[in-house]
Parts: C-alpha cells; sequence; structure tokens
C-alpha cells in the first residue's frame, strides 16, 4: 500500500465537556508540552456551579439526617418515642444517603472532581514531535 500521512496544521485537539460555560483563563498554548493533571483551563460554568453546589447540600442533609437517626435510635432504645417516628428518622437518613450518590454521580457525568470542583479529562495531550 501506499500512502501520504499529513501533519494537523491547525494542530488542535477537541476538548468536550458535557457542561456548558465560557472559557474564563487558558494556562497552555499551542506548542506547549502538558502533563497529565495540568491545569490548561479554567471554565466558569453554570451547570458545575450548581452540581457542586447541590451535592455540597446534600453532604450536609446526609450528616444532618444520620445525627437525628442516631439520637431517634437512642430516644427508642429508651423507650421515648414510637417505632414509627424511628422509621421516619431511618427513610430520611437513607433518602439523604441517596441524594448523595446522586450528586457525586451528577459531577462524575459532568466530570467533576467534587474535591476541587474542577473539570477532569481522562485523556492527557502533549505536543507532537517536529
Amino acid at each position: 500500500m501506499t500512502g501520504v500521512v499529513s501533519p494537523d496544521v491547525s494542530r488542535a485537539v477537541p476538548v468536550i465537556s458535557l457542561a456548558s460555560g465560557r472559557v474564563v483563563e487558558v494556562r497552555a498554548r499551542l506548542g506547549d508540552e502538558v502533563t497529565k493533571g495540568q491545569l490548561l483551563l479554567r471554565i466558569h460554568s453554570a451547570d458545575v456551579s450548581g452540581a457542586v453546589s447541590d451535592y455540597r447540600k446534600a453532604r450536609a442533609d446526609d450528616v444532618l439526617a444520620q445525627t437525628q437517626l442516631a439520637r431517634a435510635k437512642e430516644l427508642f432504645a429508651r423507650g421515648a418515642i414510637a417505632q414509627k417516628d424511628l422509621e421516619v428518622a431511618s427513610d430520611t437518613a437513607d433518602k439523604a444517603t441517596i441524594d448523595v450518590e446522586n450528586g457525586l454521580e451528577h459531577l462524575q457525568v459532568l466530570g467533576v472532581d467534587p474535591m476541587t470542583r474542577t473539570l477532569v479529562w481522562s485523556t492527557w495531550w502533549r505536543r507532537p514531535p517536529a
């Protein structure tokens, strides 16, 4: 077989994200060598901000629900509340845990690290050889 290998003159690499937003800072330029994990650009995204906010609220609600469940278990053991009240506290705690899991999954679908609140792509790029 014969053929021709042509370089990509634009040397453009598409960056695809499920989160919409606006690029507010570019930290890498055409021809720069980059490494895995290096911050390439910053994007201001209402989608990401909303998802992070929802996740943080869900985590706070989960902590509160778990505390209330522990309290309800103690009160039930001492006969201070009815079993139905303990069941309500247990259901609330279960729902709060599910909300945290859903929030985390939403962030993962958007490609966001929940700890750093940054978009993460699994592929990294380096300058092609000259």
